[in-house]
């Protein structure tokens, strides 16, 4: 899987519900960099709104919701995707898509929908399915679709009348729900992936919840394209959600995902300083010879910093520097990572033991993460808003919220154009030469105008101004403003 993770052709997909994403950001942010994962899909989010956010570890969440206490859908994207994604979709709270274009020819349509539960009323139900078949119906046919879901249904482990979508390794027995999902494969011509690799139960099992154990989430691909996905299976092990597990699967599309080089700034290596006993000397020669030569006091300065800078880079080094990834964290203290740290142990613990006395454990200690990463959000947003009263943060406040304002939006500049056929172009040498073909003709092609008429000609010498026009002039003239018109 490593392998997999590492080809700039593969691209990993996973669905995961999180039951609220509320104070989860930076842990979803850590899982998905940890699993290389390129777009996760999350359901019941409980978030209400529809904008996006920077989340960290270089991840940008788009979602959607409408109540605070049910549903909720949402896509997470990381750094080397975010500028391919063209459009996002937002339906329902139970639905939502965005789409990506992976070349000059192919776009891939990914969807996050979050079925009605069993104890939902058959209104509800059937008006989410006819919902979810009414916009794919909308996805063009030359476009590739990928549907990621907590369906809330069984599919059992093999199904005859439907073996053209199932492929006969699924887990548990087939339900009412259940047959929704394999008509819905059936009308779009879609596999369900979950059922086309022969897993250990342990990686079929999405939703655990003591003993009892379902197949619940799946991820839908086109069948025509099926040889696309190389695995999908369950991780296990992951302690933010105790019921629900990641489900992934990778793909291999014909097209290469450009890594994002996220900016360093190179910083000296200070720490050095005690055991390098040149620089020190180096400095203090400069200062003896430099104190006798009397100039400008700005001038001296400059030439100091510039000499200092110049002798630690040689002398002492440089670092590559932190890295620069927008992240969501800053508000994470020591304490918050211990109590988390804790938190994954004892879930680990109670999955391997079964024990109650271990369960209990686990969910003690996450209420205890939840708390330390409420008091440290509590804390440091406390400082920050005193900071804000300094005559310093005057200054930034607007910088402030530009930026925020900046991150609530979907797409932040748009790099894809279209040729003069209409075709979307993904390549950054077609782009540049399209650019460069449009210009050319915007500004060398002559355009039809009507004939421009002959003025007389001013033959002789200028009249000279004379001084009762000046006096005229300034006259008119106004305190405080330049003359001319506004």
């Amino acid at each position: 899987m490593n392998a997999k993770a590492n080809d700039s052709k593969y691209l990993r997909v996973a669905i995961w519900n999180l039951g609220s994403l509320t104070g989860r950001c930076a842990e979803l942010a850590e899982v998905l960099g940890r699993g290389r994962v390129h777009i996760a899909c999350i359901q019941k989010t409980k978030w209400v709104g529809a904008k996006s956010r920077d989340i960290g570890g270089g991840y940008k969440l788009y979602y959607y919701g409408e109540k605070t206490k049910t549903n909720g859908v949402a896509i997470a994207v990381n750094r080397d995707l975010q500028e391919r994604v063209v459009s996002v979709n937002r339906y329902t709270d139970r639905i939502m898509s965005i789409k990506i274009m992976l070349n000059d020819s192919e776009r891939l349509n990914i969807f996050s929908v979050y079925a009605p539960q069993a104890g939902n009323d058959e209104n509800t139900k059937a008006d989410f399915w006819e919902e979810l078949h009414h916009h794919l119906q909308g996805v063009l046919a030359s476009e590739m679709k990928v549907v990621c879901g907590d369906l809330n249904g069984h599919l059992g482990r093999e199904n005859q009348q439907y073996s053209k979508w199932h492929g006969g390794y699924g887990y548990g027995l087939e339900n009412a729900q259940g047959r929704d999902i394999l008509e819905l494969a059936s009308a779009f011509n879609l596999a369900i992936l979950n059922t086309y690799f022969k897993k250990k139960d342990e990686h079929l099992v999405t939703y655990k919840s003591g003993s009892n154990c379902s197949q619940i989430d799946y991820i839908l691909h086109d069948r025509t394209n099926v040889k696309a996905c190389k695995d999908c299976k369950v991780i296990p092990g992951e302690s933010h959600t105790s019921q629900h597990r990641v489900l992934i699967a990778d793909f291999r599309f014909n097209f290469q995902i450009r890594r994002v080089n996220v900016k360093r700034n190179a910083k000296i290596k200070w720490y050095k300083l005690k055991r390098n006993s040149r620089f020190t000397e180096e400095i203090r020669n400069y200062l003896e010879i430099d104190i006798k030569h009397i100039e400008e006091t700005e001038t001296m300065w400059s030439k100091f910093e510039s000499f200092c800078f110049k002798r630690a880079q040689e002398n002492l080094g440089l670092s590559k520097g932190p890295l620069q990834s927008k992240n969501e964290t800053w508000w994470w203290s020591d304490e918050v990572q211990k109590t988390i740290k804790q938190k994954k142990e004892l879930f680990k613990a109670w999955q391997k033991t079964k024990k109650d006395e271990d369960h209990m454990k686990y969910k003690k200690a996450k209420k205890e993460s939840a708390k330390a990463v409420s008091i440290a959000k509590e804390i440091a947003f406390e400082k920050f808003y005193d900071s804000l009263d300094t005559p310093e943060g005057e200054k930034g406040i607007y910088k402030i919220a530009k930026q925020r304002n900046n991150s609530t939006k979907d797409m932040r500049c748009v790099k894809y154009i279209k040729d003069e056929s209409g075709n979307t172009l993904t390549n950054e040498e077609s782009i540049k030469k399209r650019w460069e073909e449009y210009y050319y003709l915007l500004l060398n092609d002559e355009f039809e105008h009507a004939a421009i008429e002959p003025a007389p000609r001013v033959e002789g010498a200028a009249r000279q101004i004379d001084e009762d026009e000046v006096k005229e002039a300034v006259s008119k003239m106004k305190n405080n403003k330049a003359t001319g018109p506004d």
